[in-house]
């Protein structure tokens, strides 16, 4: 008996270097340069959520400037359309003039246009 109690004691002293080799061994390769910019190169918390803020930031002010720009192109397609309407009828009273003579450019002549011809709306 007394040969296991012996062996055990052993086993535990062996047990208690290799625990302290490893931790050494660890440590060591902790403080090695590699490890350290290994173990520092991830993100922060903070510098996640700083990085999302300001993307958020970014993308409301250029979805708010893209929303005013598609508004405003469609005031300059309808402000095209109404000046295209208004050459077009300009053109007719003209011509009016130059084959019919200036008495026949009369307002009778010329009703108000609610629909102009494929253009409802205008």
């Amino acid at each position: 008996m007394q040969g296991t109690f012996g062996q055990k004691t052993a086993n535990k002293t062996i047990g208690k270097k290799e625990s302290q080799m490893e931790k050494r061994r660890l440590k060591s390769q902790e403080n090695s340069p590699s490890f350290r910019r290994f173990a520092e190169s991830g993100f922060t918390m903070v510098e996640l959520i700083v990085t999302l803020i300001f993307i958020g930031i970014a993308l409301t002010a250029l979805l708010s400037s893209f929303s005013t720009s598609v508004v405003k192109s469609t005031d300059s397609e309808t402000l095209t359309l109404a000046v295209e309407l208004a050459e077009a009828k300009l053109e007719q009273i003209q011509s009016d003039k130059s084959g019919r003579g200036f008495p026949y450019i009369v307002s009778e002549n010329y009703p108000d246009e609610t629909d102009p011809d494929g253009y409802e709306g205008y």
